[in-house]
């Protein structure tokens, strides 16, 4: 699915979201979860695409390929943790949206530890500890 495919599925469900919410505000929720599904879905072959491409650029730098993975992981809990905050705002639920984007930095912190534990190994190596 290309990105001018994607945009405008999503203006026309904006579009039916204005006009379904006036007589079943219910439905709002799930025209517009129906529509994060079927472009994350439309948008997954290409990802596949780019992590192959990542771990091939890696392999030739010579780096470890367990930091695709970490940049991976990190990318897909930023995606998600955006999409759950955009739905809990869009049903009113401001707390909620905050508690899942908190989460979702500490989440990112601690799979991102192995990097810094690299990083630190690297510096006390440059120091000569």
């Amino acid at each position: 699915m290309g990105i001018v495919t994607a945009c405008g599925l999503v203006i026309c469900a904006c579009a039916a979201v204005k006009l379904i919410g006036r007589d079943n505000p219910d439905m709002r929720v799930l025209v517009s979860l129906s529509v994060i599904i079927i472009t994350a879905a439309g948008f997954i072959e290409s990802y596949l695409g780019v992590t192959a491409k990542l771990q091939k650029l890696f392999s030739l730098a010579d780096i470890d390929s367990d930091y695709v993975l970490i940049l991976m992981k990190a990318l897909g809990i930023c995606i998600v943790s955006q999409l759950s905050a955009d739905c809990c705002r869009d049903c009113g639920e401001s707390a909620l949206a905050s508690q899942i984007e908190i989460i979702a930095r500490i989440s990112l912190l601690v799979i991102s530890l192995p990097l810094y534990e690299t990083v630190a190994e690297l510096c006390l190596s440059l120091i000569g500890s």
